[in-house]
């Protein structure tokens, strides 16, 4: 239940994103009581559990969380839990290797985004490419950290494979650009010059937007386990976005 949703209807937000995590958790312990084995966990969790209000908007994993949203909350929650798990599970010979990635706002060529509050992104996209108008809920000044999909799936594939003795941390940052609205409307008018943007600003939404950093540190990811994306805002757009909706 993504970040909008969740504000909206914190129980079931609840239900299934801790609760279901819990069970999911309590499940991987029964397998590695059963069989012995370690149980390897992965958690999507979310640059939502920072909070950069009144401070300096880079963040990194070393940042104050104090999530301001149903949904930072739940996803720190979810993260302090499997981490705990990890550690004690160690010592006390039940192997949890979790591990987590906090990501920011992930843009698919496959699939609209429903909930989310990064969601301006690919919807400015997805319109501007069937020839529609779009009407963005946040300012032109909002900036948020994106990846796009490839990265993140490559992300999550470099993360599980890496050996736990290479990794220093179980919750990584990862980060590829960090565009305003406005860098986003240039870009896309360029291969689009007739797409047409305004506005109509959702109050909760932005104010969730600007509790989240603009740009975060992912060198422990870097150092770690080697990661960085392949795709920047430019070669994002144009090697990937406009030629998949293309196929697609």
């Amino acid at each position: 239940v993504l970040s909008t949703k969740a504000e909206k209807e914190p129980e079931l937000a609840k239900k299934v994103n801790v609760t279901g995590t819990i069970h999911l958790l309590n499940l991987a312990l029964f397998q590695n009581m059963k069989h012995k084995i370690t149980t390897k966990f992965f958690f999507p969790s979310s640059i939502a559990v920072y909070n950069t209000k009144g401070i300096d908007k880079q963040i990194d994993e070393s940042s104050y969380c104090n999530p301001k949203t149903i949904y930072g909350q739940h996803k720190l929650f979810c993260e302090n839990l499997g981490t705990a798990m990890d550690i004690y599970g160690n010592e006390q010979n039940l192997k949890i290797d979790f591990r987590c990635i906090r990501f920011p706002g992930i843009i698919s060529t496959n699939t609209l985004p429903t909930g989310g509050t990064s969601d301006y992104a690919p919807q400015m996209i997805h319109n501007a490419f069937n020839k529609k108008e779009y009407t963005c809920f946040v300012n032109e000044l909002t900036c948020l950290p994106f990846i796009v999909m490839p990265d993140a799936i490559e992300a999550i594939s470099q993360l599980m494979n890496k050996s736990k003795d290479s990794l220093n941390k179980t919750v990584y940052n990862i980060t590829s650009f960090s565009p305003t609205v406005l860098n986003l409307l240039k870009i896309i008018q360029k291969k689009y010059p007739d797409f047409q943007l305004t506005y109509s600003i959702d109050k909760m939404r932005q104010s969730i937007i600007d509790s989240w950093p603009d740009f975060i540190d992912d060198y422990h990811a870097k150092n770690d386990w080697g990661w960085k994306p392949k795709y920047d805002l430019d070669t994002a757009f144009n090697d990937y976005i406009v030629p998949q909706l293309t196929k697609y």
